[in-house]
């Protein structure tokens, strides 16, 4: 399943309790409030978001590698 982040916005993950948040100011600014990987995540039929796995996909890229401008 691959993500794709708002232009601007919000991305609200499901990860069990509570929710992960990415905030996308912009193109090259993008924050992201608690990551909680849950393993079960990884089950095709768990409903929570594998958030690392996802961020790893939809994050710009910067030296090849995905960068995140802020970690909280």
């Amino acid at each position: 399943m691959s993500t794709q982040l708002p232009e601007k916005g919000f991305v609200f993950w499901p990860v069990g309790n509570g929710d992960s948040t990415t905030i996308v100011v912009d193109s090259e600014t993008i924050l992201q409030v608690d990551v909680n990987h849950l393993a079960d995540s990884e089950e095709n039929d768990d409903p929570h978001a594998p958030i690392v796995d996802r961020l790893v996909e939809c994050l710009p890229k910067v030296d090849d590698k995905p960068y995140l401008s802020y970690l909280y």
